[in-house]
């Protein structure tokens, strides 16, 4: 979109849907789940159940949160360095797309058409 009050307007309602959505299913499901969107203006919102911090503490494997469920010290120590992984190839991919973006921005603004490829 090029009209950022419009691009705001539509990230807030799509938020909000996603959000109420989130919580939907951890209602009806009994789901745990935590929720993290960056805004176009690049401001972090969250959205989690039973609580933020705990299911990042879990994600993060980091010891003595609530949510080491009887897991020997290795198995958590294991997991932890796999969702570290994990975290680094996202944010690999969220960097790579962010450059791609910015060429694709970059590439309209010169002369109208596209010709970033999305991989």
């Amino acid at each position: 979109m090029e009209n950022k009050s419009n691009l705001e307007v539509t990230f807030s309602k799509r938020r909000t849907g996603l959000f109420n959505k989130s919580n939907e299913l951890t209602t009806l499901c009994g789901a745990e789940m935590l929720v993290i969107v960056f805004s176009p203006a690049e401001k972090v919102f969250s959205f989690g159940h039973p609580s933020v911090d705990e299911l990042a503490d879990r994600f993060m494997g980091i010891r003595g949160s609530s949510s080491s469920m009887g897991h020997s010290h290795e198995t958590q120590r294991l997991l932890g360095i796999e969702s570290l992984s994990n975290i680094n190839e996202m944010n690999a991919r969220f960097i790579e797309v962010q450059e791609l973006l910015k060429a694709e921005k970059t590439t309209q603004k010169g002369d109208g058409s596209s010709h970033a490829s999305w991989t």
